[in-house]
This record gives C-alpha cells, structure tokens and sequence, in this order.
C-alpha cells in the first residue's frame, strides 16, 4: 500500500525520484525512494512522517489507514 500511495503523492506534486529523496533529512538516495515505491523496502518511520509533510498528506493514508483512493489535501487529517 505505501509504495503506490508513495507515487501516486510524489507524483500529484509533481516531484521526481532525486527532488523527493533531497528534501528528506538527511537526504536519502533516489534509488531509496524507488526502493519505496517499488515495494522491496519502506521508510522508517520518522522518514514516513518527512514524507506525509512533503507531499501535504497524512501518514495514515500513506501506511492505507484511509481509503481513498487520492491523498487527503489536509495533512492533519488521520482517519474519517
């Protein structure tokens, strides 16, 4: 769930793989977050956290505790 909500996130905000990996801190890698978003690894959780704030959504909905389909547009927002 994280890796597609992850694109779909990076994505809507129109970031790519490197720009997304550069505003986390530290700064992590673009082959990191295509780790993520692939499936074959998942952020930590301070690193989900980074990435709800970046991409102006929640770590609920991120982790599929919400079930839309597109990310809330109020970070604050953790379940419904």
């Amino acid at each position: 769930m994280i890796s597609t909500r992850l694109k779909s996130a990076r994505q809507a905000k129109n970031l790519s793989l490197e720009a997304l990996a550069a505003k986390l801190n530290p700064p992590v890698t673009r082959g990191a977050v295509s780790n993520w978003e692939h499936g074959r690894a998942e952020p930590s959780l301070k690193t989900l956290h980074q990435l709800a704030n970046i991409l102006d959504t929640s770590v609920s909905w991120l982790i599929g505790d919400i079930g839309e389909s597109e990310p809330p547009r109020d970070p604050h927002i953790l379940s419904r």
